[in-house]
């Protein structure tokens, strides 16, 4: 029987020891892995951010995905056949002085704590700011149908797109 709480742990001590080695690993549209879109969620992108904290902490990623999971610390629904979905396709936005994205990009949600918990714990880091990355606001409704049932994302996680 795996240990999930404990496959966690690694995970967020090797998430943490990334994040001294390189912090861009967060939070930094167009190199990063995982955004702070709220102050109860990110983002991250998906597959690669569950194989990649995976790799750091020499886990395999099914153990990874599925301890993320268990723990509630990576955010799934049921589909209409009862599978557990974890994954959908979102457009997201940031402007960044005269670089702009919009673009559909494929994510998971995870909750903000398991992010927070690993810097304060393994980094003795303070909590992440919200990134500048946002939900196009015509995702609303897309996020609020696969989180039904959870916490919605305050409204600051969405922006307007022109």
């Amino acid at each position: 029987m795996l240990d999930y709480t404990a496959i966690v742990d690694s995970l967020q001590k090797a998430f943490a020891a990334k994040c001294i080695e390189a912090p861009e690993i967060v939070n930094h549209p167009g190199l990063s892995l995982a955004f702070k879109i709220d102050p109860v969620y990110a983002v991250g992108l998906a597959p690669a951010f569950i194989r990649n904290i995976a790799e750091w902490a020499r886990v395999a990623p099914s153990q990874a995905h599925e301890a993320m999971l268990r723990t509630g610390n990576l955010v799934s629904r049921k589909d209409g056949s009862g599978n557990r979905e974890s994954e959908l396709d979102l457009m997201l936005t940031w402007p960044s002085g005269s670089r702009r994205m919009n673009g559909r990009i494929h994510v998971a949600f995870f909750l903000t704590d398991f992010l927070d918990r690993a810097l304060a714990l393994y980094a003795k880091a303070a909590a992440l700011p919200l990134a500048e990355l946002r939900i196009a606001a015509t995702e609303r409704e897309r996020v609020e149908q696969f989180l039904q049932g959870k916490s919605l994302p305050q409204g600051l996680a969405y922006q307007a797109t022109s």
